[in-house]
């Protein structure tokens, strides 16, 4: 991701790696290698990358995900935000907060019961309360 976005990167090379980047994001299981970057650097261009390929599965292929895979994600992704939030630039954040809310557009009510309910805790939370506010301004947009 570095080499793509350096000032001395060819187009050529560029198209190169963003081929292998897209082949890579159409793998199925692509999103568990995704969320070991997420959970694993501090690289801004990696960990957006990462969060693209969850907004295009959830966005574009969520349907043929099997549920064993999209619990996990359900579960997982909260998970990161909760406990990395406050560390994570803003930018980051807010995507993470995109992608969680795109999942609930997708699942709720049926599958993801407990969406509002975890936004609610959130904002509940002195801790927290900024991250759920930015959770509900996120779900009332989308």
């Amino acid at each position: 991701m570095t080499e793509f976005f350096h000032d001395c990167t060819t187009n050529e090379r560029k198209r190169e790696i963003e081929e292998l980047l897209n082949n890579f994001a159409q793998q199925i299981g692509a999103w568990r290698f995704c969320l070991y970057f997420l959970s694993s650097t501090r690289n801004d261009y990696v960990m957006m990358y990462s969060l693209t390929v969850f907004e295009n599965l959830i966005n574009k292929m969520w349907l043929g995900v099997p549920s064993q895979d999209k619990m996990e994600i359900r579960s997982c992704l909260p998970k990161l935000l909760l406990a990395h939030h406050k560390t994570l630039p803003y930018f980051i954040r807010n995507k993470l907060c995109k992608v969680i809310v795109d999942i609930g557009r997708q699942d709720w009510p049926m599958f993801y019961h407990d969406f509002f309910t975890n936004i609610l805790q959130l904002i509940q939370s002195p801790v927290t309360t900024p991250l759920g506010l930015i959770m509900l301004k996120t779900t009332s947009e989308e």
